[in-house]
C-alpha cells in the first residue's frame, strides 16, 4: 500500500531558526556599539618629528557605549555641542591564512576561533543581506590590543563624506558577549609572580 507523502512545512517554518547575529547598519542615525565600519583612517601625532602618521583600518568595530553615542548624535542634530569628544574603536583583521600563521600554533588558533583567548574576539562572516554595503564581510578577528580613538566629528565626516562605510551591527546577546569580553581584557591584573603550589596532589 502506498504511503501518503508527509505534509510540507510552510516556507517560513522551513527556514533556519539560527539566532540573528547581525543587522544592517542605519546610515542616517547614530553610530552603535558593536557596529562594523570599513575604510576608516586614524591619525597619530609624532611629537619627535611634529608629523602626523596616517593609519588605515580596513575594518574596525565601535566599542563606545550606545547611550553616549546617542546623546552626542542628538545634541549635534539639535545644533548643540557634541558631548563625546572621541569614538572608541578596535581594529579588526580579516582572518586570512597569513594571519592564522602569525597567530601561533594549533592550540592558540583553536582558542581564538572559540573566543577563549582573552586578547582576541572572533566574528563570523556577515552575509550581504545584513551588510549596508551589500557586499558581505569575511570572517574577522578583533584584537583588544588594537584599541584606538577617532574624534567624533572626524569619524562622521569620514563615513558621510569620505571613504568610510557603515556596514553591520552586532545584535544581542552577541554584542553583550563582545562587550563583556573586552571589559574582562581591560580588567586584567598583572602579578609580579604566580602562586607556587607546593602541596602534593591527592587522589579522591
Amino acid at each position: 500500500m502506498t504511503q501518503p507523502n508527509p505534509p510540507q512545512l510552510p516556507v517560513e517554518l522551513a527556514v533556519s531558526t539560527r539566532p540573528i547575529i547581525y543587522s544592517k547598519s542605519s546610515g542616517g542615525a547614530e553610530l552603535r556599539q558593536g557596529e562594523i565600519i570599513s575604510n576608516i583612517i586614524s591619525y597619530n601625532y609624532d611629537s619627535s618629528s611634529e608629523g602626523v602618521v596616517e593609519i588605515r583600518h580596513a575594518y574596525a568595530i565601535v566599542i563606545s557605549q550606545d547611550c553616549d553615542l546617542l546623546w552626542d548624535y542628538q545634541n549635534r542634530a539639535d545644533g548643540k555641542l557634541g558631548e563625546l569628544s572621541c569614538v572608541l574603536l578596535a581594529h579588526a583583521e580579516v582572518i586570512s591564512p597569513e594571519w592564522r600563521k602569525e597567530a601561533g600554533g594549533r592550540d592558540i588558533w583553536k582558542r581564538i576561533i572559540q573566543n577563549k583567548d582573552e586578547r582576541y574576539h572572533a566574528l563570523e562572516s556577515v552575509s550581504s543581506d545584513t551588510d549596508l554595503n551589500g557586499d558581505g564581510i569575511p570572517d574577522l578577528v578583533v584584537d583588544f590590543k588594537g584599541v584606538f580613538t577617532i574624534p567624533t566629528t572626524e569619524i562622521y565626516i569620514q563615513i558621510n563624506e569620505g571613504e568610510g562605510r557603515r556596514r553591520s551591527v552586532l545584535e544581542m546577546p552577541y554584542r553583550e558577549h563582545f562587550q563583556s569580553r573586552l571589559a574582562f581584557y581591560l580588567q586584567r591584573v598583572s602579578l609580579p609572580d604566580q602562586h607556587k603550589i607546593t602541596s602534593a596532589s591527592t587522589s579522591a
